[in-house]
This record gives structure tokens, C-alpha cells and sequence, in this order.
């Protein structure tokens, strides 16, 4: 009996682990509670994958940016799981779509002329707000699903529209508002013991 080669071997291997992670997917689609903490546990390497391609950028992202940024990626992530078709270990894919992401925040990041807003950051400077007020608030900001905390951020620091959030994320204009509004009442209810009135937390109306 002719025994297979070690190069075919590999490629065996490669296929049935191909498939099992497009048996994954699939899982963690239809809402199987064990896949879909298997495909988050797998997922956790999106910020290990950032941060290394970022070091490799003429012009890296900051250091918090790149992790709200990775927080984006791993929403989007999910949103494109369907497109998943296990031609490639869903780590290989995971890493292409992370390329692709960093170079469009990058793209992005160096059009803009500041990190934050001009109205947020006068707004800021006008109420004086303490540096460990701001450390609160980035620290109930994780605290937020990512979902909300994307919808939130890209509200705030690039004071985007809900329907340019929409389009960021791949999510319906009216979802991003309900994402947003109850990150809002969550971080008012958070933040509330810490300062006088809590509605110096709503941004502009666009």
C-alpha cells in the first residue's frame, strides 16, 4: 500500500481543519452558545495581529487608537463572518481582512487634522474636566459592548453621522442608534456619582 507523502499529508490536514472551521462559523451564526465562545476565544488574536502589522507602518497608529481601532475590527469581523468559505484557516483569513482594515485607519488617520473634534475638545477645555475624569470615562467606555463603544467613539472623536457609522460598521442606521443610546445611558448611569449632571455627556445632535 502506497503511503502518502508528508506534502499530502499537510494537505489533508489543512482541508479537515479548513472545515471544521467553516463548521465553526457556521455554528456560531446559527447562535450555538460553545461555538460562538470558541470563535470569540479565536478572535482574540485581531489586537495581536494590529499591533504587529502596526509597528510596520511608515506612520503607526497610536497607541489608543489602534485599540479602539481593534475593537471596530472585531465587530466588523463578525458582521463579515458569512463571507467565510474556509478556502483558508479562518486565522489566515482573520489576518488578511486585519491588513486590509489597518491600512484604511491609517489612510484615515492621516487625513484628519487632530485626534479629536474642535467642539470636543473646546467643550472639554471649557468644563475642565480633571485628567481622572477622562481615565473614567475610557475605562466605562470598555466597559461598554463593543458595539456600543464603536457607535459611541466614532460619534465623538470623528463625529461621524449615524448613517456614516452605519456605513463603517455594516450595520443598519437604526441599529447604530439603539447601540449608541444605550451605550449613552449606561455611561451616564456610570459616570453620574462623579460630576454635576450627566447630560454634559450628549454630543451635538447631527
Amino acid at each position: 500500500m502506497v503511503q502518502p507523502t508528508p506534502k499530502a499529508m499537510r494537505a489533508l490536514e489543512g482541508h479537515a481543519h479548513r472545515r471544521q472551521d467553516r463548521r465553526l462559523v457556521r455554528a456560531a451564526l446559527d447562535g450555538d452558545p460553545g461555538a460562538r465562545e470558541e470563535l470569540g476565544m479565536r478572535l482574540a488574536c485581531v489586537p495581536r495581529i494590529l499591533s504587529s502589522k502596526n509597528q510596520a507602518l511608515a506612520v503607526p497608529l497610536a497607541r489608543e487608537e489602534l485599540g479602539e481601532h481593534a475593537q471596530e475590527v472585531v465587530l466588523r469581523l463578525w458582521n463579515k463572518l458569512r463571507d467565510y468559505r474556509g478556502e483558508a484557516r479562518l486565522e489566515t483569513w482573520i489576518h488578511g481582512f486585519c491588513s486590509l482594515e489597518l491600512r484604511g485607519a491609517a489612510r484615515r488617520s492621516r487625513s484628519r487634522t487632530g485626534p479629536l473634534p474642535e467642539t470636543i475638545a473646546q467643550d472639554a477645555e471649557e468644563r475642565s474636566f480633571e485628567s481622572g475624569e477622562f481615565a473614567s470615562l475610557r475605562r466605562n467606555l470598555a466597559r461598554l459592548t463593543p458595539e456600543q463603544a464603536a457607535c459611541i467613539r466614532l460619534r465623538w472623536y470623528q463625529e461621524a453621522s449615524f448613517r456614516e457609522i452605519g456605513a463603517r460598521l455594516e450595520l443598519p442606521t437604526g441599529t447604530v442608534k439603539t447601540h449608541y443610546y444605550r451605550g449613552m445611558e449606561r455611561l451616564r448611569r456610570w459616570l453620574a456619582p462623579r460630576r454635576e449632571g450627566p447630560s454634559r455627556l450628549a454630543p451635538r445632535v447631527r
